[in-house]
């Protein structure tokens, strides 16, 4: 998969661009974070100060009224400084867990819908699979990232300077070690950072092996992977794999640890130093003996802030790939905007010498295809299988686009047609129905054309009746209403057989009633003689329109008004079934050995 990170010259573009967002969402989000941000460093700098001067009037408690009465007002200040503080910060925290549902929900509805825009071809790309689930994990860090990340390491470097300058107090090489500490951290930092950028790299095709394994024990798939007996097997596969992905990310972590010791040691050594010079000061050259609280509170400050900068920039750089595969789904892959918007029904579709190849794919899968589909014609596509019917189809959907020639709806190119407005006009049943149990019968066929009204009851009883269903569903408990599997509600939900979803499919593209119906194995699962009687009356209520039909089955397709025939992506025979069996062809071929099955 081709590399995606934001470089470290494209952060601050990458910064502001995260701050607008999350603005344009929520300022008070931005500020809330801003505001924390603030209070959290600020009130950590009092502390030390007044314990500093408590320690140094300690000697004196005994003997100096003054002195006592400073103590306790210093004591009440550092219990009250946290305490104020976390009441603050609890009612900020409050405010921004309000603000992080809005914010969250806002940022997921927009990345979805830019990724059901983005062209068709890429659903079924590996590498923009990666991209997806990449960013899709990200999400749930956008809004921390950008301005949280600015305020959190601006907050880190401000505690760590600010530490910094109050050792100067102790002596001025302190100081010169703590500045020298800083870019060794952040050059380790980069160092961990690389080596974690390879191994993500190389674990996403073994990250990809293990999901494909794990979705065969989700319940859906559980009943085939047990009836093959091969769930042992692949557990073993899966553990091998994953474990191949562990021993990558150990030696990652291993140099993580290395670092982590070698930084701390360097850390701890300059606090050591720091708190001799400060006994040293306070034993030969008459300091206050606050001034080891200074130096042992700041130099503790000092690491803690070099600590967080490691972590911060380790998460960040993390976040670079995530925000840069967020922006390849929300912005490189978003396509143009088409400009029609509107188009009259009824006009003829063409088919002007078209070929598609898949990207990465030198073999076209379509090759010179011409067809054209006149208003109210009745077309069967046939062909064995890898003929290239359902690319055909797909481009006909307007999904994919040819690399060479066109496909018209009258005198417009569909290519440059708005997809929603072309998709009113031309409904399809797909081969397979992905979209099926944990929905009511009435929610199924209402997908067909969501812009109708969802309690047409008439309507649906009509389509459940042109495909012969109607008697079925008037005999479930809540008829409409019944959900199609028994996932969602044990007591309320029915069982399909595969001819029975088919069925129910045809119903729901029909309740779109489209300009032109396309039909891809509609009756597969269906007999024989079902078929040819839910055939008939959908081509009764289509009459006047174009319905376009792909099968296997002759049975279904002997009666279009054409057929054509397709293989390795081109129409090598077209005409009426007679017309056909005539030229003694392939097609007469395929249909004699299917007769000849039926004997």
């Amino acid at each position: 998969m081709a590399e995606r990170k934001l470089g470290y010259k494209q952060v601050p573009k990458a910064l502001r661009q995260s701050s607008r967002l999350l603005w344009r969402i929520s300022p008070a989000y931005v500020i809330s974070g801003g505001l924390e941000e603030l209070l959290n460093r600020a009130t950590g700098l009092i502390s030390p100060f007044l314990l500093a001067a408590i320690t140094t009037r300690l000697p004196l408690v005994a003997s100096d009224a003054q002195a006592r009465r400073e103590i306790i007002i210093y004591i009440i200040i550092v219990a009250a400084v946290p305490a104020i503080r976390s009441i603050i910060s609890a009612s900020l925290s409050i405010w921004r867990m309000r603000l992080d549902v809005k914010v969250s929900s806002k940022l997921r509805s927009e990345f979805y819908s830019a990724y059901v825009r983005i062209p068709f071809r890429y659903y079924e790309d590996k590498d923009a699979l990666d991209s997806f689930n990449i960013a899709e994990t990200f999400l749930f860090r956008l809004s921390g990232f950008g301005h949280r990340a600015i305020f959190s390491m601006a907050g880190a470097i401000f505690s760590f300077i600010a530490a910094a300058l109050a050792l100067i107090s102790i002596h001025w090489s302190v100081f010169v070690v703590y500045s020298l500490l800083l870019p060794l951290t952040l050059w380790q930092g980069l160092r961990y950072n690389k080596a974690l950028a390879n191994v993500n790299k190389e674990n996403r095709t073994l990250s990809r092996q293990v999901w494909a394994i794990e979705a065969l024990f989700y319940p859906r798939f559980i009943k085939e992977t047990r009836t093959l007996g091969i769930a042992e097997a692949l557990m073993q596969r899966r553990n091998k794999i994953d474990h191949k992905q562990s021993e990558r990310n150990i030696v990652v972590e291993k140099r993580l640890e290395k670092l982590n010791i070698f930084t701390l040691t360097l850390s701890n050594l300059a606090e050591v130093t720091a708190s001799l010079i400060a006994v040293w000061r306070i034993a030969y050259r008459g300091a206050p003996i606050g001034s080891f609280v200074i130096a042992q509170q700041f130099a503790s400050r000092a690491t803690s802030a070099l600590q967080e900068m490691f972590d911060l920039m380790r998460r960040f750089d993390e976040d670079l790939y995530g925000y840069a595969e967020y922006l390849f789904i929300t912005n490189e892959l978003q396509p143009k905007p088409r400009l029609v918007t509107e188009v009259n029904n009824g006009e003829d579709l063409e088919v002007k010498d078209i070929t598609f190849a898949y990207e990465n794919s030198k073999k076209s899968v379509i090759k010179g295809v011409s067809l054209n589909a006149k208003k109210g014609d009745h077309i069967a596509i046939v062909g064995e299988n890898g003929a290239g019917k359902s690319t055909l189809i797909t481009m006909l959907l307007g999904l994919l686009s040819p690399q060479v020639g066109e496909i018209k709806y009258g005198s417009i190119n569909i290519a440059d047609i708005e997809e929603r407005t072309w998709l009113k006009n031309i409904g399809v049943m797909p081969q397979e129905i992905a979209i099926k149990e944990d929905h009511t019968i009435r929610d199924f066929l209402w997908y067909g054309d969501i812009s109708k009204n969802r309690n047409n009851d008439a309507a649906f009883w009509e389509l459940l009746k042109i495909v012969e269903l109607d008697d079925f569903v008037a005999n479930l408990p809540k008829q409409l209403d019944t959900y199609l599997g028994t996932w969602v509600e044990d007591d309320n939900g029915t069982e399909l057989s595969g001819g029975q979803y088919q069925r129910l499919a045809i119903a729901r593209t029909l309740f779109r009633d489209p300009d032109i119906l396309i039909l891809d194995e509609p009756t597969s699962a269906i007999d024989a003689l079902a078929e040819q009687r839910i055939i008939q009356q959908v081509l009764r209520t289509r009459e006047g329109r174009t319905t376009i039909i792909i099968s296997h089955r002759f049975n279904t397709v002997r009666k279009a008004g054409r057929i054509v025939f397709m293989e390795k992506g081109k129409i090598i025979e077209s005409g009426t079934h007679a017309e056909l069996m005539k030229l003694q062809g392939k097609y007469a071929h395929m249909f004699t050995v299917q007769a000849e099955g039926y004997k």
